[in-house]
């Protein structure tokens, strides 16, 4: 499958964050929202639409990627400002035919190839990539986040992360606690705690996983009498 991930007009509302880069950099969670789309979609080829004067800038930053064009027959597009699950990801990934996916009247994603995806190709130079001019295709509601505003990633960052982590763990399976703990730290909650590879929570430190995880990746330093409450990634 050939993933692209494109900016729409709402870019413009992430301002400043989004000066000098595209809306799906911006972190929700654990992850960058195009990180997220990455993680559950997991394409074999991806291409990335940003306003113009970032290309040459995300070129740099991922090489080997497409960056504002699509070398495949057909691609499946979504939304940059979306928030993915494993829940859109699977209703998405199951169409084979030209279809367009949307929820409250947003587009979320499209599955394009043949004369819709040449369509498409030719509005690559734009700074926006809006898919509402595609006529005839099939639409499919789905159950989706998109967020419109700086805020919207701050309310959804919660659920995101406790999302997060149970994906990243395997729904617990993989929760570790490899780095150096003291021992008058006080852990709370364990099976919702993380501690990474080299890290160290020193004395009197608190980790609190009673309102949510706590994930602590690797060469993570948390300094005496810290208190940390979740849910937190580190």
């Amino acid at each position: 499958m050939h993933l692209c991930i494109f900016e729409d007009n709402f870019a413009s509302n992430f301002l400043p964050l989004t000066y000098f880069r595209p809306v799906y950099d911006l972190r929700c969670g654990m992850f960058s929202l195009h990180q997220r789309t990455l993680g559950y979609l997991s394409p074999r080829q991806i291409s990335l639409h940003t306003r113009q004067y970032l290309a040459a800038y995300l070129k740099e930053e991922n090489p080997g990627l497409e960056v504002n064009q699509v070398s495949s027959d057909s691609c499946l597009f979504v939304n940059g400002r979306c928030v993915m699950t494993r829940q859109l990801a699977k209703a998405i990934r199951k169409t084979s035919s030209d279809t367009l996916f949307v929820s409250g009247g947003e587009t979320v994603a499209a599955y394009l190839s043949s004369t819709n995806l040449d369509k498409v190709k030719s509005k690559f130079q734009e700074d926006i990539l809006d898919l509402g001019f595609l006529d005839g295709l099939s639409k499919v509601e789905v159950e989706a986040s998109l967020v419109r505003y700086p805020w919207d990633l701050i309310y959804a960052n919660e659920l995101t992360l406790l999302d997060d982590f149970l994906h990243v763990t395997k729904n617990r399976k993989l929760v570790t606690r490899k780095g150096k703990v003291h021992a008058s730290a006080v852990l709370i909650n364990k099976k919702n705690i993380h501690i990474g590879k080299k890290s160290i929570v020193n004395a009197g430190a608190v980790l609190d996983a009673e309102a949510g995880p706590i994930y602590v990746g690797n060469n993570v330093k948390i300094f005496p009498t810290a208190v940390i409450e979740g849910p937190c990634y580190i």
